[in-house]
């Protein structure tokens, strides 16, 4: 039983680092993606 719950940690621990991993790429694309949007605005006044 010991081992079980050993994986169940493992797996918590991945899936925690990956939604954190990915929010990140998210918050890293839309805040681009206004930093772009900001330029652009910028150029055509």
């Amino acid at each position: 039983m010991l081992e079980f719950w050993v994986v169940l940690e493992i797996i918590a621990f991945i899936s925690y680092q990956l939604s954190a991993a990915i929010n990140g790429l998210v918050e890293v694309k839309l805040f681009g993606n206004v930093q772009l949007d900001k330029s652009r605005l910028g150029r055509t006044k």
